[in-house]
């Protein structure tokens, strides 16, 4: 195993730092000289904003134009979603057990509409286990 030391470990942070002066500082003085000085050189003003910001969920505009219509229209698509996957859950859905117990899926699933007769007569044959 190889032991790094001390000589070591100074000629990587002479890279790190070498990499900072050959690439990074120039990059970020060249964005600074483009990005900075645009307000002088023609850019529009930042629209007036609140100082303070108090946002759990909106940031400075918590009352976006539209917002019930916005949020109508997403609850709408996702309950139209969550339908289409529910009916081809239940579709799809076999068992090749019988439950144990009563569960909420036997109400609409295509496997277990039969007449309470028919499954009567069914346990008493021994065909179907039920605990």
């Amino acid at each position: 195993m190889r032991s790094v030391g001390i000589t070591h470990l100074g000629s990587n942070i002479n890279r790190v730092i070498s990499m900072y002066k050959a690439f990074i500082r120039p990059t970020m003085e060249y964005a600074l000289e483009i990005y900075i000085p645009s307000a002088s050189l023609g850019g529009t003003p930042h629209k007036p904003y609140p100082k303070h910001v108090w946002s759990p969920s909106g940031g400075w505009w918590s009352q976006p134009k539209q917002w019930k219509r916005n949020t109508l229209i997403v609850g709408l698509g996702t309950s139209l979603v969550l339908a289409f996957i529910f009916k081809k859950s239940a579709e799809l859905e076999q068992r090749t057990l019988y439950p144990r117990v009563w569960i909420p899926s036997m109400i609409w699933s295509k496997q277990f509409k039969v007449s309470f007769t028919h499954y009567t007569r069914y346990t008493e044959r021994g065909a179907l286990h039920v605990y």
